[in-house]
């Protein structure tokens, strides 16, 4: 059966979100010759990416055994929680057309919430959800969640045994896991010609860490690196104060349990804190240090070893996979993952090799986040002590598998994403 994607309004260069009455601005983007001076617009970005697996149709033309997605795309900075006020909530604001709701509810359409970006599947997001849509009476399983979780069988598992949901679909919403940047990621391959994996030059660093907003794992592991002269050896950037939040200190982040914990001290804290900021390009746009292609940056992958890469998540439940995630592949460099534990496996399903072969990565089976972090200082400080000649021997053998990882990602993950939505709107 045939899967369209229809949205409320559609100009010559694609559709404009369904979240919400289009202003000049997104009328702007999808007109010819249009222009657009602000990069803080909603564009459509479920068209995007899907639109070499679904053909698009207004919501006007639809007929009454039309098999369609009705997408709705929703935006980091507006509370999740808003979007689903019964009376008030996303619907609302999309002016969905009731008889577009009739063709949900009786026919073959799907609803569609895209918050691929995030990992909002707590207790708290699903709640939300299912209360909303019940409301209107809307079949739980006529809705779609694409989300950035990648372990998300195993949350809502969990949650629906917590609230007695029955396992049946006509109780259970469909949910995803979508990894939006390893598409975009895959764009920014097909735009740009990245240079080939050097295995002859000894670069000046060893690590490589970007880090803006203060976590409490971000701010452990910099407290670490320094306690264990990793620095040193390292682009690690951290900002004393967070850029959009000047109040939010490095040293608020931190608790002393934590430090006892890791097993430093005051005087560690103190030590680190007199040193911030760390920089490292001294970037400061926000947008352009989330987006995968920023090629400003080239110069330090290609000048360090390893990147450790800090997620997102760490002593959650929900995995999370977003640009920090992608990046490294994307730049043909190894990477230590500091993420939550079975980060490496979800990896693996996607396809990607890891460095088992070249260090421990034991440490992706580590349940307790302190005891996880503990392992992958223990790890980069093996590392650290490797020489010229083992830097050069690991750069040969290593190379095969960044090739590998660089032709996954190449390949993006939307038709794997979209396989699994038709299959699911088919059975």
């Amino acid at each position: 059966m045939s899967i369209k994607l229809a949205y409320n309004w559609v100009g010559p260069r694609g559709p404009v979100p369904n979240i919400e009455i289009p202003n000049i601005l997104n009328m702007s983007y999808v007109s010819i010759g249009g222009g657009l001076s602000s990069e803080r617009v909603w564009v459509e970005g479920i068209w995007n990416d899907f639109r070499n697996h679904y053909d698009l149709i207004p919501t006007v033309s639809l007929k009454d055994n039309d098999a369609f997605i009705y997408p709705l795309t929703l935006y980091w900075r507006i509370k999740f929680d808003y979007y689903f006020i019964s009376g008030d909530g996303v619907l609302e604001y999309a002016h969905i057309d009731p008889e577009v709701i009739n063709k949900v509810i009786n026919g073959n359409g799907y609803i569609l919430i895209d918050h691929s970006p995030e990992a909002f599947v707590t207790d708290k997001h699903l709640q939300v959800l299912h209360s909303y849509f019940s409301f209107y009476n809307i079949p739980l399983y006529k809705i779609l969640y694409l989300t950035g979780c990648m372990n998300i069988d195993e949350v809502y598992q969990r949650f629906c045994i917590k609230n007695s949901i029955p396992n049946d679909k006509a109780y259970r919403i469909k949910l995803i896991s979508f990894p939006c940047s390893f598409q975009s990621a895959a764009g920014d391959i097909a735009n740009h010609d990245y240079s080939e994996y050097d295995v002859n030059t000894v670069p000046s660093k060893i690590f490589l860490s970007w880090n803006r907003r203060h976590k409490v794992h971000r701010n452990m592991l910099a407290l670490l690196f320094n306690k264990n002269n990793l620095l040193p050896n390292s682009y690690f950037s951290m900002t004393r104060a967070e850029p959009e939040f000047q109040h939010k200190k490095f040293e608020n982040n931190v608790d002393l349990e934590w430090l006892e914990i890791c097993g430093l001290t005051i005087s560690d804290l103190n030590d680190l804190v007199a040193k911030l900021p760390l920089v490292v390009d001294g970037e400061v746009d926000t947008i352009k240090m989330t987006r995968t292609a920023h090629l400003d940056v080239i110069d330090f992958y290609k000048d360090s070893l390893i990147s450790i890469v800090t997620e997102t998540n760490f002593n959650e439940h929900e995995i999370t996979m977003t640009e920090k995630s992608i990046k490294p592949i994307k730049e043909k460099h190894p990477f230590i993952m500091i993420g939550v534990c079975g980060t490496l496996k979800q990896y693996h399903k996607l396809g990607y090799k890891t460095f088992s072969d070249f260090w421990s990565e034991e440490y992706d089976n580590i349940r307790d986040p302190w005891d996880r972090l503990k392992e992958i200082i223990r790890v980069c400080i093996e590392i650290n002590q490797w020489n010229s000649d083992k830097i050069l021997e690991f750069k040969r053998q290593v190379k095969p598998i960044i090739d590998h990882n660089y032709n996954i990602a190449k390949l993006g993950i939307s038709e794997t994403v979209s396989n699994n939505i038709n299959q699911y709107i088919n059975s």
